[in-house]
């Protein structure tokens, strides 16, 4: 790990039902020992819109590194920035008849809908 990267292990949670299918995932493609990224996909009304990619577990000089679970998450300083303002994120495992099954990252606080609320008539 790079001496710039910043260890948080506080803002970030990862249960322990979705750190053992993203260790199952990883084990079962071949990416044992890769981190996951966290990215801002873009932006919605109701907050931005999270991408994961796999990485190296060093991450790069900007990178913020949070262990949960085992798991290590990397988070660049546009994430990092979001997920301070909304005091952090949970991820987690579902696997729900209505819902599908898969990780679901949720901020500890959501925001706010922007504009009128709606994003069709914003």
């Amino acid at each position: 790990m790079s001496d710039n990267v910043q260890t948080d292990n506080t803002n970030v949670k990862v249960t322990p039902e979705a750190a053992e299918e993203i260790k199952r995932v990883l084990a079962e493609d071949q990416y044992v020992g890769k981190a996951v990224r966290l990215t801002i996909a873009g932006f919605g009304c109701g907050g931005p819109q999270l991408g994961l990619a796999l990485d190296e577990p060093e991450g790069n000089e900007a990178d913020v590194v949070y262990k949960s679970e085992g798991v290590i998450i990397l988070a660049d300083d546009q994430m990092k920035s979001q997920i301070n303002q909304l005091d952090g994120l949970t991820m987690e495992y579902i696997n729900d008849p209505a819902r599908g099954k898969g990780l679901d990252i949720q901020f500890n606080k959501q925001p706010a809908a922007g504009g009128c609320g709606s994003c069709s008539a914003c």
